[in-house]
């Protein structure tokens, strides 16, 4: 995994895992394409494991850029475009 370390704009270092960005942008792309994506499916188009997966999505509901709609069985996930 590559790591970064950068001084913010607050003068602490911060280090950023752009794996995981390119991750997120993979998913995110995916989601986009089919909306009815499962998690499996994904780990499957990405080559990575379900694990990482779940936590990756995770992370993107916190984060408000995903959000899922219906049930968790046949609902579908909605990409939370970034207000400008």
């Amino acid at each position: 995994m590559f790591r970064r370390t950068a001084i913010g704009t607050n003068g602490i270092s911060e280090t950023k895992n752009e794996t995981d960005d390119t991750k997120e942008t993979i998913a995110l792309s995916l989601i986009r394409e089919n909306p009815a994506i499962t998690q499996k499916e994904i780990k499957e188009k990405m080559g990575i494991s379900l694990v990482t997966v779940k936590r990756l999505m995770a992370n993107l509901q916190k984060s408000g850029r995903i959000q899922r709609k219906g049930s968790s069985r046949s609902g579908t996930w909605q990409v939370e475009e970034p207000k400008d």
